[in-house]
């Protein structure tokens, strides 16, 4: 009979049986849950459920493949198995394999990274091309590109104005490879691949672009050409977001990230304000505020973020209003200042110093920086009608689960999206510093709260808590509610990064809940092991006084 070609879309199981000998199945749940009949939540790399019993979970099937089979007849025998792929020796010139001599050979091999393609019949032997595609040689762009997605960032497009800061799509693009911030970010994006996928070879190699970016920019910034500094400066800044990252996935060090962050805050106080009027540069300069003010506010130093003039002048080219929460991390900025401030009370009072005046200013400080969050807080409930509801917990996907994986709270908050709440993290997290600091100020809770709960009578459009409502436990466990919607959002790789430092300051008042307290541990855990990043298990030894 004629002979006829056909092209099988095969599946390698994980038990090892041959290709084709197994039969399809319907779920898409690991392997794990499948052998014992339970319904998976199926999330990656290793499924909740199996975590959540104890079992450890084998995975997902392997990827499947193209395989080109030819056959005669239906009865007629014919290999099933892919043929040998020759490998390719065309070398890469991205930075990862410019050091590929001296460094240890990612773990992931040729065929781990091909696609396998189907061969035409009528082509001869001779002329048949190699049947793999290596992604191997895409390495570098396969990891950037995961980090972006899990991290849902991309600052815009790849190309800026000529005056504008780049973007970081611009810096993480492979005609931009020669550059440190590319490096840097290289660094960042295997060491972030390499712990979510346990690919080990990957995070030394990370660690090694690591330590050339960090000798790189101590060169750099020797260097003292002004027809190239705000260039040279708007890259460095990059280097430096990307190195502070690398912390918080790597966790080589307790306080490593601090150190980034505060090089981020001298390059950028160096830049001076008026450098960061550009859209793509007023952006960089939002998207980093938060991260130098919570360095300031470990160590309680007054940040140069908290000066009237960083708080203007990046925004006065602007035609349209700025962001409540952009307005709320201008307070963040304010709270190490003020934290300095009670301090230097507390050691006056301590000498036997007349510090009167001195707490009478501090609490006048207080008080106007809690009112213009109290109207911050209107306004986004007013800017943002039923943008939160109040859900259910299901206890075979929550997280929100005590030790005997009964639910901690009647019910978790949900949002319309990722970016509402993150909104409710900062408002709650800013609230709670400042209500921190009246208490070296000689301010009461209940006094403040009536101040800023007396003003207004909105409505209640979400079931958040209003200013002048609850107390600094209320407060925490709104924070711990929005966890589950954050750790189940599919990029929630940036969830689990924006939960590290609310936690930890709702940890600070959870003590009189001490299975909330434990859990917020577990949690911080978690985002270590199963989100990749390494910091998480050392957030609760910051001290945040």
């Amino acid at each position: 009979m004629a002979t006829q070609e056909a092209v099988f879309l095969t599946e390698f199981s994980a038990t090892g049986a041959k290709p084709g000998a197994i039969r399809g199945h319907r779920s898409k749940g690991c392997i794990t849950c499948r052998r014992r009949k339970v319904k998976c939540d199926e999330r990656r790399p290793t499924c909740l459920r199996c975590e959540k019993g104890f079992h450890k979970c084998q995975g997902y099937d392997k990827p499947l493949v193209f395989v080109a089979q030819e056959f005669s007849t239906p009865s007629s025998t014919s290999s099933t198995s892919p043929p040998s792929v020759p490998r390719s020796n065309k070398r890469q010139t991205t930075p990862s394999s410019q050091s590929s001599k001296s460094s240890p050979r990612t773990a992931l091999s040729d065929e781990e990274w091909a696609i396998m393609l189907p061969i035409k019949k009528k082509m001869s032997p001779a002329r048949r091309v190699c049947q793999t595609v290596p992604l191997n040689a895409f390495k570098d762009e396969i990891v950037i590109c995961h980090l972006l997605e899990k991290f849902s960032i991309g600052l815009g497009p790849s190309m800026a104005g000529v005056t504008d800061a780049p973007t970081m799509a611009s810096v993480l693009t492979s005609h931009n490879a020669n550059s440190n911030a590319y490096i840097s970010g290289l660094g960042l994006a295997e060491a972030f691949f390499g712990h979510v996928q346990k690919v080990d070879g990957m995070t030394e190699h990370a660690s090694e672009l690591y330590g050339q970016a960090l000798r790189n920019l101590r060169d750099d910034l020797q260097l003292t050409d002004q027809k190239v500094a705000r260039s040279r400066a708007y890259m460095n800044l990059w280097s430096c977001v990307f190195l502070g990252l690398y912390e918080i996935v790597a966790a080589s060090g307790q306080s490593s990230w601090m150190q980034h962050s505060k090089g981020m805050g001298i390059l950028t106080e160096l830049l001076g304000p008026s450098n960061f009027q550009s859209p793509v540069a007023n952006t960089i300069l939002d998207m980093n505020r938060s991260f130098i003010a919570t360095s300031y506010i470990v160590e309680r130093k007054h940040c140069f973020l908290g000066r009237p003039e960083w708080q203007t002048v990046p925004w006065e080219r602007w035609t349209r209003p700025r962001t409540i929460i952009s307005r709320t991390t201008d307070i963040l900025c304010d709270v190490p200042g003020l934290m300095e401030d009670a301090d230097a009370i507390i050691q006056a009072e301590e000498q036997g110093l007349n510090t009167e005046a001195d707490k009478l200013l501090l609490q006048d400080n207080l008080l106007q920086r809690i009112q213009r969050l109290a109207d911050l807080v209107w306004q986004w409930d007013l800017s943002n009608p039923l943008a939160c509801w109040e859900a259910p917990i299901d206890s075979s996907t929550s997280f929100s689960l005590d030790e005997s994986g009964q639910p901690l709270f009647d019910t978790v908050y949900h949002f319309d999206d990722v970016e509402r709440a993150i909104d409710v993290l900062n408002l709650n997290v800013v609230r709670l510093l400042l209500y921190g600091a009246c208490d070296k100020a000689g301010l009461l809770d209940s006094y403040v709260s009536t101040i800023v709960g007396s003003q207004y009578d909105g409505p209640h459009a979400n079931p958040l808590l209003l200013p002048g409502q609850g107390d600094r436990i209320s407060h925490s466990l709104e924070i711990c509610l929005c966890v589950d919607f954050l750790l189940s959002n599919p990029r929630q790789s940036r969830g689990a990064l924006v939960l590290l430092f609310p936690l930890r300051v709702a940890w600070t008042y959870l003590g009189p809940l001490p299975a909330v307290s434990r859990w917020v541990g577990k949690v911080l855990m978690q985002l270590s092991t199963s989100q990749g990043l390494r910091i998480g298990e050392h957030v609760l030894d910051i001290d945040s006084r």
